[in-house]
């Protein structure tokens, strides 16, 4: 499946045939971004270097834009490590919104969640603690249809607010 990206209101998971989106990049302007992909290793560095460049266009602070940046790529490489572990590839969400609260992003997926350390393979283990050291709110919703991973920074005027432009 192609890798999508678009500003706006993120639509339904893929549904045709192939799987396949239209293309598309965030406007400079945009204060939402959405990304449908295949969790590939790939799709996983597209998709980062489309939020970098959205990320840039907020103009942000460049310690939040790099932390920013680094735990939703972590959060990005977890899904193609362990989200379809044993199985084919299958879907990666990215969801980014700038607004009064602040930044949110959203790393979804249709995999299994894996409790961490709950296979040998498992032996890296830095990801998550990697991601809650470098977002001051982190949440996960884990279903059995698949996992979101929601990274969170405060808009200034909130607490540990970081410097940002999504008032």
């Amino acid at each position: 499946m192609p890798e999508h990206s678009s500003p706006g209101p993120p639509p339904r998971w893929p549904t045709e045939p192939d799987g396949s989106v239209a293309g598309g990049s965030p406007s400079p302007a945009a204060r939402s971004l959405y990304c449908a992909t295949t969790a590939t290793t790939g799709h996983a560095r597209r998709t980062r270097r489309t939020l970098r460049g959205w990320v840039d266009a907020l103009d942000l602070a460049q310690e939040l834009a790099e932390d920013l940046v680094l735990a939703v790529h972590e959060a990005l490489t977890n899904v193609v490590d362990h989200a379809y572990l044993g199985r084919t590839p299958g879907p990666m969400t990215l969801l980014a919104q700038c607004a009064g609260a602040g930044i949110t992003v959203t790393v979804s997926d249709r995999g299994h969640w894996r409790t961490e350390g709950s296979a040998p393979e498992d032996r890296r283990g830095r990801g998550l603690p990697l991601i809650r050291a470098l977002a001051p709110t982190v949440t996960f919703d884990i279903h059995p249809s698949g996992t979101a991973v929601h990274i969170h920074h405060p808009s200034p005027g909130h607490d540990d607010a970081p410097a940002s432009r999504c008032g």
